[in-house]
């Protein structure tokens, strides 16, 4: 199984990073801030105060290929230590203002989820990350927010619905469309939830319309995947809404045909 692409196109907007293990965190991490600095915007890295971790931002940067010193040097690259103004509805927009008035056509803006918890209890970083979605939908600007991904279902659900524009995991990459959601890379025992969650947050019981999810560059799906494809939507199909599911690989169509996705209720099948 290969990982998902993450230099193609698709980084911006407010995303959700799953990471299981150190080497999932840094690789996402490095492309994401090299696709920002490539683009000539801001790149903030906001590190937890008061600690000193040998995979720094920067070193991550430094082990994937990028020398930040030239970036540091030139303040297109920041570094901060998170502390309670960073960590406010203002000190957001202060940092979006910021980088645009130093001349810079945009910013990105990463930290991890430790580096909150001292800061802000669990509802001020939920308005937090709400507030976010509309700096991303409003101003140039792009937030990848790191997490571990052993996560409670409820939590994971939360995040899912906080982080409007996609969600990065070892696997698989969700991107929101304007119809649905575009799936690349694996879905299997370890990661189905995400796309549960995934489904959830892109559908609402209130709407029928359409969900597209565009199967195109997914290239593994499990049975548990497959579940995840229905129990995801059920709520939507359920209050009339329809499930379209756009071109799957061979191998993929085979395992909805056999499980029967395409007979079930509110569900269409369309293959390359």
């Amino acid at each position: 199984m290969e990982p998902p692409r993450w230099t193609s196109p698709g980084w911006d907007g407010h995303l959700l990073l799953l990471h299981r293990t150190e080497r999932d965190r840094s690789a996402a991490l490095a492309a994401w801030a090299r696709h920002g600095l490539d683009r000539g915007e801001r790149v903030v890295l906001i590190e937890p105060a008061g600690a000193a971790y040998p995979d720094s931002a920067t070193t991550v940067l430094r082990q994937h290929g990028t020398d930040p010193a030239a970036f540091l040097a030139c303040g297109q690259l920041q570094v901060l230590a998170a502390d309670r103004d960073l960590y406010s509805l203002q000190g957001q927009l202060d940092l979006v203002e910021g980088a645009l008035r130093d001349g810079f056509p945009g910013v990105r803006v990463t930290a991890r989820a430790e580096a909150a918890e001292p800061l802000v209890d669990g509802q001020e970083h939920a308005d937090l990350e709400r507030a976010m979605n509309g700096l991303c939908h409003t101003r140039p600007v792009s937030a990848l927010c790191q997490y571990e991904a052993d996560l409670a279902p409820m939590m994971l659900h939360a995040l899912c619905g906080m982080h409007a524009d996609g969600i990065v995991e070892a696997q698989l990459r969700c991107r929101t469309t304007p119809d649905g959601l575009s799936l690349a890379g694996d879905v299997d025992v370890s990661n189905h939830e995400v796309l549960r969650f995934a489904l959830r947050a892109a559908t609402t019981t209130e709407s029928t319309r359409d969900l597209v999810v565009d199967l195109t560059d997914l290239g593994f799906l499990d049975v548990c995947g497959a579940r995840a494809l229905l129990i995801g939507t059920s709520e939507h199909r359920e209050a009339g809404g329809r499930l379209r599911l756009l071109g799957p690989n061979p191998a993929v169509e085979r395992l909805l045909l056999l499980l029967g996705l395409d007979r079930a209720p509110g569900t269409i099948l369309e293959p390359r």
